[in-house]
């Protein structure tokens, strides 16, 4: 059909289609990026909040620009030469939506799950420093950068309201959202040693805390529509937690605070505690050797109840077609 000139796509018809695949990243269109009129390369939006947001200094082909505009209509970015001795970081949030799941497994007061998702990042600022590491200035907030959107799958371990005033009680709001958020990079960095080896670039791990629904660690895949990678810690979370566990009891260090090896973090707005971060490990631990119900669903079935709905008691998402609570036995639609 190529020799005949019947197929549609004008791609069949390169000498070199390899030339036209982007390496570093795939889905959305790519931005350009434009420094003296010249296009220079490009950058997926997955990078471009990271590398190349809004007054973000970004290094290409070994130099340096500040970036002066992003524009999302032309998918173009604005560069100018830069040649101050700084460097900028970008912080990014990231929230989930769980849009259909289609495994769960129901323990008393946890839930872990297979589910599709849809991954929102945002930029929430850029910081400037000196290459010697002092501050320069700050930009708050996302100056207008489009956020980036990831439809795809992956496994999750909801705790259930109950179970997550029990952990506030013990550890304190802000320790405790610290410690989720240590077991989420723990995961992330431990999960190929229970699945098999694996490229970590390929998958992420974060913990989200909704206004409106309980606590959730997701482990997910960093590819459109997912690869069949994150969904493999459905059957293996016990092993997950149980590992990470091991990490934070056998690392060297002696403070409190940790080390890189194990719970520190210097991008985190609260520093994690080793003590605080293993008291909610053992305590998930306990709470998935309790006894579960599995759910199991089609996946590509579009019928299949998401966790849409919400307890009015607990505040616990539910799945639309459930009539009471999984979390707390409230009758739901009263």
């Amino acid at each position: 059909k190529r020799e005949a000139g019947e197929l549609q796509d004008p791609l069949f018809y390169h000498s070199d289609p390899h030339q036209s695949v982007r390496i570093r990243g795939t889905g959305d269109e790519a931005y350009k990026l434009i420094a003296d009129n010249a296009e220079i390369g490009d950058i997926d939006p997955f990078h471009l909040l990271r590398e190349a947001p809004r007054n973000g200094i970004y290094s290409h082909g070994g130099l340096r620009y500040r970036v002066q505009d992003v524009i999302p209509k032309l998918r173009r970015v604005r560069l100018a030469r830069e040649f101050s001795p700084h460097v900028t970081t970008s912080s990014i949030g990231t929230s989930i939506r769980v849009r259909r799941p289609f495994a769960l497994r129901v323990h008393e007061r946890i839930v872990v799950g297979q589910a599709i998702l849809d991954v929102n990042d945002y930029l929430r600022g850029v910081t400037e420093k000196h290459l010697n590491g002092s501050v320069v200035r700050s930009f708050p907030g996302s100056a207008g950068m489009p956020n980036n959107w990831l439809p795809t799958e992956g496994t999750m371990l909801r705790l259930e309201q109950p179970f997550w005033a029990n952990v506030v009680t013990e550890l304190g709001e802000s320790p405790a959202k610290a410690a989720l958020g240590t077991i989420a990079r723990l995961f992330n960095s431990l999960f190929p040693t229970v699945t098999g080896p694996c490229d970590s670039s390929d998958y992420s791990a974060v913990a989200d805390f909704p206004k409106d629904g309980p606590p959730t660690v997701y482990l997910y895949d960093m590819v459109q529509f997912g690869v069949g990678l994150s969904i493999e810690a459905f059957d293996r979370m016990q092993d997950l937690v149980n590992r990470s566990c091991e990490l934070v009891k056998g690392c060297s260090c002696v403070e409190d605070v940790g080390c890189f090896q194990c719970v520190r973090n210097p991008q985190a707005e609260v520093a994690a505690s080793k003590s605080k971060t293993l008291v909610l490990l053992e305590m998930i631990a306990g709470e998935l050797a309790t006894p579960s119900k599995r759910i199991d669903s089609a996946r590509n079935d579009d019928s299949v109840a998401s966790l849409d709905a919400t307890c009015s008691t607990c505040n616990a998402a539910q799945s639309s077609s459930s009539k009471f609570c999984s979390n707390c036995g409230t009758k739901l639609g009263e």
